[in-house]
């Protein structure tokens, strides 16, 4: 079942994060996420996570850019969200959801 949960996260990711609006970037996608993967804010911990959960490929292939609003759909603790707020910059915005019934798995992230 944890394998399940783990991959659904990434596959729910992909199939729920809408982007509401679309700016011109100035750098290309993979540049803006590689520098956010590489926040000095960012924890040791969940860059360990990177391997299971690629957030590179996931990040890129939605074609996320500076400047973007961004919808994250079940985005349970949040370990997307972040990435993607690093990503789309001071003048984007991520918005994070979740169900009620993520409230188990989400624990105050979506209270921060």
């Amino acid at each position: 079942m944890n394998g399940i949960k783990q991959t659904g996260l990434t596959s729910a990711f992909v199939a729920a994060t809408l982007i509401v609006a679309n700016m011109v970037a100035s750098q290309p996608s993979a540049e803006l996420v590689v520098a956010a993967l590489s926040h000095p804010y960012r924890p040791v911990e969940e860059a360990a996570d990177d391997v299971r959960r690629p957030p590179l490929e996931v990040l890129m292939f939605a074609g996320i850019e500076t400047s973007m609003s961004v919808l994250e759909l079940e985005a349970g603790g949040g370990w997307y969200t972040e990435i993607l707020a690093h990503t789309v910059g001071a003048d984007g915005m991520v918005y994070m959801q979740n169900t009620p019934a993520f409230e188990g798995f989400t624990g105050d992230a979506d209270n921060n």
